[in-house]
Formats: structure tokens, sequence, C-alpha cells
């Protein structure tokens, strides 16, 4: 394991041999995946399930703030590739840090999450999609 960064909590960021990153948290003893690097696109991908991962009432997906800002400015990562049942997305981390939103909850320390809107990554979707419903990802 490589630690990434620690907060005052003992919650820790790393990523281990394998180039899969995670926060291991003290308080709930467990570990959070967030994902795995592709070094050679230099994106994180992270695979979700809309009905268990997306938080329904922003309909939105949350990311690691700590974790985007930090392979984003220090390590030259470009993008997140986010795959969930109905689409996929290269979404640049420039613009999850630019135009993502800090919503109601974990909002201090390594556990802080960015969000990322469906209806606003759309644009970034690399699947077709045009038979899909953005809101609820099923077929028209």
């Amino acid at each position: 394991m490589i630690l990434i960064d620690n907060d005052k909590e003992g919650n820790i960021l790393f990523v281990d041999r394998s180039g899969n990153f995670g926060l291991q948290l003290k308080k709930e003893g467990r570990t959070r995946d967030l994902g795995f690097a592709d070094k050679q696109t230099k994106s994180i991908v992270r695979k979700r399930q809309r009905d268990k991962h997306l938080l329904q009432k922003a309909q939105a997906y949350g990311f690691n703030y700590e974790l985007i800002r930090h392979l984003h400015r220090e390590r030259g990562y470009l993008t997140i590739i986010l795959r969930d049942e109905f689409d996929e997305w290269r979404i640049p981390m420039a613009w999850i840090l630019d135009e993502g939103e800090f919503l109601w909850f974990k909002g201090q320390g390594m556990e802080r999450q960015i969000f990322a809107v469906l209806s606003k990554i759309t644009k970034f979707s690399i699947r077709d999609t045009s038979r899909h419903n953005v809101k609820t990802g099923r077929r028209k």
C-alpha cells in the first residue's frame, strides 16, 4: 500500500501495488473502493450501479474530492472513466473540480465528496445512449 494522503481522524487515502485506489476509514473499520488507475490514459476507472450508488435526490454520482484533486494536480491524471449499467463517460477531472458540486454530507477530511450531476455529464458520454432516458437510464 502506498500512502497518498491522510487526515487527523486517521483515515488513509492510498493506492495498492495493483493500481487500486482506496480509502481506509478508521472509525468504520473498513476500506472503500475508489476505482483503479489506467496509467496509459492517465484515468481513474470507476464502475457504479445506478440503483445503489447514484444520489437519487440530486441525480448525481459522487467522487472522492481529495483523490481527484491530488491525482489531477500532483500526478497529471486527466479523466475519470465512469461506467454504470446504462452509460459510460470520460469526464475531465478539471471539469469535475470546476463544475462539480459539494452536497449535503461527508463534507470533511478524506471522506469529502464532489458530485457530478447526470444531466451535466451527458456531453462526456462515450457510449451510444440515444435510446435511453437520461434520468432513469431505462430504454425509451
